[in-house]
């Protein structure tokens, strides 16, 4: 082993020496540059307020930039601890003491006082690069090429053999991997709001035929409403922010009329506002507007419409819809797909401006419409494994919604296609409160939800 040793130091060494010997006047200024702008993390702390500042005074904004922050300061304090144990010489003390051996290459900066190994700086400049390329993807390649450029350095400028860098580097990688699951259980402890959704998204015709997608809503409809008169504490259901399933329904059953109209008077099924959900970006301006006025007509009939435009699955947004739901009345909409890296940057919560000026509060569905789906479990699960699995699942998703709320409410959906309601969601939610105190979760509607968002502080203009 001690062979090993001092064969991979020799071969430091050289490496070191070569690196010196290549160095020329423009490679030590820009070295001096990256140096001194990472200087005790000069740059990054910069970074990291510039980060607080474009994603607000809040939640999110403190937490991102908390995720850089620990990263950095936790590699250095390791990096600290490691130098204090190994106890490296630097390249310029090491060589100068050693006969026979060539004098040591001239630094380019103050010599540091302290040991050798790991390098400080390159530990403290790659917890940074990484932790930021997590919270904000839209820069992963800039922040970590300058991240790495700056470990560099080190060996340019004199102060470390190219080994100390190296493991720096690897202390860096590490810090910026775990200070992301640190904050995550931090987050984990603030107090929550919980809007569970109970819903489905029906493809009126897509891989069957209609009256095949028929053959299963009928049913399905059928049971939902027994559920909802049967259980109080199912306290809604989304029917998917479309009228025209439940007409399908109800060209079947027509005598289910009366028990659809008293369920949507009472706020416990939730229809419209649309007549049919479309692909947005498809379809003229004229069918979305004539598309609403129908959807908002036979939702009166059946009793009222949702006072949320909920779209589940459009695969783009067009940037006149904000004038179009004002002139409607509406002023939230939610939504899934469609959002690009300024997601990362205004999180599931913005204002969504059209370019007549009008807008309206947008709540994105991070992970989709079926988000909370893991809620979902057999209906013969006996109570402890619904509790086990409840724990565990809820555990995860809410690592993945709250890295980007911005406020302390949060939307689980739980359904999918052509799926029918969990009866035992009920059950599911209290077990989420029991185990998780800090967590006010709820049966709810998107209305509800859309009393508790947040203030907004950013806006998305365009498609």
């Amino acid at each position: 082993m001690s062979d090993l040793l001092a064969a991979l130091g020799n071969f430091d060494t050289q490496l070191y020496l070569a690196i010196a010997e290549q160095r020329t006047p423009v490679t030590s200024v820009i070295a001096v540059a990256l140096t001194y702008l990472n200087w005790n993390g000069f740059f990054w702390w910069i970074l990291a307020f510039l980060l607080l500042r474009s994603r607000g005074l809040n939640r999110r904004g403190f937490a991102a930039t908390g995720t850089v922050v620990l990263a950095m300061l936790d590699a250095w304090w390791f990096t600290e601890i490691l130098k204090l144990i190994v106890r490296r010489p630097r390249p310029f003390d090491a060589l100068a003491n050693v006969p026979g051996v060539l004098p040591a290459p001239e630094t380019v900066i103050a010599h540091p006082s302290s040991f050798s190994f790991p390098s400080g700086d390159a530990s403290l400049a790659m917890g940074a690069a990484v932790a930021f390329a997590y919270v904000s993807p839209r820069y992963r390649v800039p922040v970590l090429l300058l991240g790495i450029s700056a470990a560099l350095a080190r060996v340019v400028v004199g102060v470390h053999y190219p080994f100390d860098v190296l493991g720096g580097i690897t202390v860096g990688i590490v810090s910026g991997l775990l200070a992301p699951r640190a904050i995550a259980l931090l987050r984990r402890r603030l107090r929550w709001r919980a809007f569970v959704i109970p819903h489905t998204h029906w493809d009126r015709e897509w891989y069957e035929r209609f009256e095949g997608y028929r053959a299963r809503l009928v049913p399905m409809v059928s049971r939902l409403l027994d559920l909802l008169e049967r259980d109080p504490d199912f306290r809604s259901f989304t029917f998917d922010g479309q009228t025209i399933a439940i007409q399908d329904h109800l060209e079947k059953r027509p005598e289910d009329r009366p028990r659809v109209e008293a369920l949507v008077r009472a706020e416990r099924l939730f229809i419209g506002p649309w007549h049919v959900l479309a692909d947005l970006l498809l379809v003229s301006g004229e069918s979305i507007i004539r598309n609403l006025q129908e959807g908002l007509r036979t939702a009166g009939e059946l009793g009222r419409a949702s006072r949320v435009a909920y779209v589940a699955d459009p695969f783009g947004h067009p940037a006149q819809l904000p004038q179009v739901l004002r002139a409607f009345g509406y002023d939230t909409y939610v939504f899934a797909r469609g959002m690009g890296d300024e997601g990362e940057s205004v999180g599931s919560e913005f204002w969504w401006e059209g370019p007549s000026g009008d807008r309206v509060r947008a709540a994105h569905l991070v992970d989709h419409y079926s988000n909370a789906l893991p809620l979902v479990g057999p209906a013969d699960e006996d109570p402890a494994s619904l509790r086990r699995r409840v724990a565990a699942k809820t555990a995860r998703i809410l690592d993945r919604l709250t890295r980007y709320a911005n406020g302390d409410s949060l939307l689980l959906m739980v359904g999918d296609d052509h799926v029918d309601a969990y009866a035992r969601l009920p059950e599911a939610v209290r077990v989420m409160r029991e185990v998780l105190p800090n967590v006010d979760a709820r049966i709810a509607s998107l209305e509800e939800y859309a009393t508790a968002m947040p203030p907004l502080q950013h806006v998305v203009r365009g498609e």
